[in-house]
């Protein structure tokens, strides 16, 4: 079964723990000044995941003028996942006007992931990424 939802805390905990490092370091850096699940929770105007057979596989969240994501390691519906963010994207970039997201430059799969939900290099240096879309 597929659901397009808001996480719990401890399905949001789940997928923190099951994602890449590099896919949960922009969020955990959060923690730093706030609880992460409280900052989403209270400050996304868009907050929603995709919980496939009960676990959460993909989060996102816009907060301001930014798209967090993260999504789970071995994630069992690809194409699923890929048309709902491609579509969520589409459709806070078209409400909200011009969103950015940035990552580090450590996969070139998540650069051409990103590109292809829609995605436009916005600043590029040797370490990381702005994308932005919309606006």
């Amino acid at each position: 079964m597929i659901e397009v939802r808001k996480l719990t805390r401890e399905e949001f905990e789940l997928l923190i723990s099951s994602a890449d490092e590099s896919e949960s370091i922009y969020i955990m850096s959060i923690d730093n000044l706030c609880d992460p699940y409280d900052f989403f929770d209270k400050l996304a105007i868009v907050n929603t995941a995709l919980i496939v057979d009960g676990r959460p596989e993909y989060f996102m969240a816009v907060v301001r003028d930014r798209v967090w994501t993260l999504p789970a390691k071995n994630i069992t519906s690809q194409i699923t996942l890929f048309k709902t963010a491609k579509r969520m994207a589409a459709e806070c970039s078209a409400k909200y006007g011009k969103l950015k997201a940035g990552m580090l430059k450590t996969s070139e799969k998540n650069i051409r992931w990103t590109k292809r939900l829609g995605f436009d290099v916005e600043v590029e240096d040797d370490a990381s990424i702005l994308f932005s879309i919309g606006g």
